[in-house]
């Protein structure tokens, strides 16, 4: 049996450059995965801030979608990731562009809405009540955030749209 030198570094160069290219390959996915994860993981924390009520004072800034925003003009992020932002994302831009909250008082005489149009429950004193924006419709706070929470930036009630952009 004889080994011919002239083949035998010809095959340990494609043996070794095809698991270069496995290697690679495995490294984009795990990646890819990652990117992914840390991105659910910063929708879930806005998501915890609206849900909450906490986020009309002070939310974080989603540094992933400015990010991603900021480099679209330079040509350098993927397509994906600007076409399909996140949902959370516009419902942190959205409850920022509302007023903040206020007391409801029923002997107010000029407030003609005493329930909110979503859940249907009456406003009593002392509850808390999210005017909407340009329209001023009312809602329960958890009630207008779960609705932007499913991306929804125009009133449920007259359909007029908040004033967000996507820049910061």
């Amino acid at each position: 049996m004889s080994i011919d030198l002239l083949t035998l570094p010809s095959e340990v160069f494609i043996f070794f450059s095809c698991l270069l290219v496995l290697l690679l390959v495995w490294y984009w996915i795990a990646w890819l995965i990652l990117a992914d994860e840390e991105e659910e993981e910063e929708s879930r924390e806005i998501g915890g801030d609206i849900e909450s009520g906490a986020a009309h004072t002070s939310l974080p800034q989603t540094r992933n979608a400015s990010f991603f925003i900021a480099n679209a003009r330079g040509g350098i992020a993927p397509w994906h990731r600007i076409l399909f932002t996140p949902k959370m994302h516009i419902a942190n831009l959205a409850v920022r562009a509302m007023p903040p909250v206020i007391p409801f008082q029923e002997d107010q005489t000029t407030r003609s809405q005493t329930h909110c149009p979503i859940c249907l429950l009456q406003f009593t004193n002392g509850d808390l009540i999210q005017p909407f924006g340009l329209c001023f419709h009312e809602f329960h706070p958890s009630c207008i955030h779960s609705w932007l929470l499913h991306g929804k930036t125009s009133c449920p009630v007259c359909r007029m749209e908040l004033p967000i952009t996507l820049h910061h």
